[in-house]
């Protein structure tokens, strides 16, 4: 899971953008059609454009990066002690997420086929293009896909009969459990994300609003608003399908009983575009030598994105405030592509100071000598990732200046496997002093001296591979 963190920070940054631009521009608007598209692009786009990148063809000039677990060098330890102290600090994070997916997956399971129980079991009879599914207890109605479940014991007028099921065939025409059925899957994978939790929200919102806005053309609002807050204390809700009522009821009248947004206000989703460009060369971004660097840089400028939205929410919508949001947005823009963090090709990558490309990971990586069980799919074999920490536990040591001085901390240092499977561009990234940087770069040249790589490939190729190896000093 910790190999991945990157893409996992980079999917939470992105959706947290997305998130504020629309509850700061587009949620209050009634181009619920619009907001839904938005919502489920931004939700799946902040996902896939990072975990493309490792597949995008490349050529055999590029180098691509991997980060190795972090080591933990104590002064009290030995060299003879060094296999039984290589630790993965991040299993028990891996236990804790697999727990999670475990209980989400097997929750989203349990309704699922709860549902199917009922559909297999319980009385239903056509109606129309839909089967309608006849509860046994006063449940607030809902829909899965083109089934409708409601109670016969609700006791409804025909009018408010009607009004129930022209909101839930809205439901099942719109596809809304296809919707929800997609946002479930996202929420057990990342189910420790509060981010999900906000889309899946907002999501629903919108759906109610679609309904409801499709119920009331033909119906009074009023007698609808006084149907909804009588179901509104009864019913079982299920996350995979689309519910008569949910917990937003206040929202969902105040939206019913609001105006229509005027036409000349769809401008603001076009005003969002360039903001989304500035977006997408900050999330392609990808810095080989000062990642520090290239992270600040793109927190600023997702922070000046915000800023500029909020600048200009619950202004008057004049030509004037539009040509200077444009203006600001533009220069926004301008300003990334002229920095180097953020420079961008064919292949989402960026340029390292020596003039090659960087990418973040690479289907076949390189083997240590003597290893031959590659993982691929962008990860470090087993073999490999064991007999190259031994080999740095086994020769490293606790400096005595460092020692003397009492300094401890981590060392960020980087090297490049190259296509001839030597290493080449070593060098700290972070250091602490105290003769701790000197003696990483010791033994990496020590095992450029000792040890011949198997190159890593890409698109059946060799291809340079760069690794970033953290090491923590730590006194005892």
């Amino acid at each position: 899971m910790m190999n991945n963190l990157p893409i996992l920070i980079e999917i939470s940054l992105n959706w947290a953008i997305w998130l504020s631009l629309y509850y700061l521009l587009l949620h209050k608007k009634t181009f619920f059609n619009i907001n839904r598209w938005y919502l489920l692009a931004t939700l799946l786009l902040s996902i896939a454009i990072p975990l493309a990148q490792p597949f995008l063809p490349i050529s055999s000039n590029t180098t691509l990066t991997f980060s190795l677990p972090e080591m933990i060098v104590s002064s009290q330890v030995h060299s003879s002690d060094a296999p039984s102290i290589i630790t993965h600090t991040t299993n028990w994070l891996s236990v804790f997420y697999n727990a999670g997916l475990f209980l989400f997956g097997s929750i989203f399971l349990y309704n699922v086929f709860k549902i199917i129980f009922q559909i297999t079991h319980l009385r239903k009879h056509r109606q129309s293009n839909y089967t309608i599914v006849e509860l046994p207890k006063n449940n607030s109605p809902f829909s899965f896909f083109n089934y409708i479940f409601i109670s016969p014991k609700g006791n409804y007028s025909e009018e408010e009969w009607k009004q129930i099921i022209i909101h839930e065939t809205t439901h099942a025409r719109q596809l809304h459990s296809l919707d929800m059925l997609l946002l479930e899957i996202v929420k057990i994978i990342f189910w420790w994300n509060p981010l999900v939790y906000f889309y899946k929200m907002a999501l629903r919102d919108v759906h109610e609003f679609q309904a409801d806005q499709a119920t009331t053309q033909n119906h009074d609002k009023k007698e609808y608003s006084r149907l909804l807050f009588r179901q509104s204390q009864s019913g079982m809700q299920t996350a995979v399908t689309s519910n008569f009522i949910h917990s937003q009821l206040k929202k969902r009248i105040k939206m019913m009983m609001s105006k229509r947004s005027k036409r000349t206000e769809i401008y603001q989703y076009l005003m969002i575009i360039p903001l989304l460009t500035a977006l997408f060369f900050v999330s392609c971004q990808q810095d080989d030598y000062s990642k520090e660097v290239a992270k600040q840089e793109a927190k600023k400028t997702k922070d000046e994105i915000v800023q500029l939205v909020e600048d200009f929410k619950g202004k008057e919508q004049t030509p004037e405030n539009k040509a200077e949001f444009q203006r600001r947005a533009k220069e926004l823009v301008k300003r990334i592509e002229k920095n180097p963090n953020f420079k961008k090709n064919e292949h989402a990558s960026t340029q390292s100071k020596s003039g090659r490309t960087i990418f973040k990971a690479v289907n076949e990586m390189p083997q240590f000598q003597g290893c031959n069980d590659g993982a691929g799919n962008g990860r470090l074999d087993k073999c490999s990732e064991k007999a190259l920490l031994k080999f740095i536990y086994n020769q490293i040591q606790y400096p005595q200046e460092a020692r003397e001085k009492e300094i401890q901390g981590r060392v960020i240092a980087s090297f490049v496997v190259n296509k001839s499977g030597k290493l080449d561009e070593i060098k700290v990234l972070r250091g602490i002093g105290g003769g701790c940087d000197e003696e990483v770069i010791r033994i990496l040249d020590l095992m450029n001296d000792q040890i011949t790589w198997t190159p890593g490939r890409q698109d059946g190729q060799d291809v340079n591979v760069q690794y970033i190896l953290p090491v923590k000093f730590e006194l005892q």
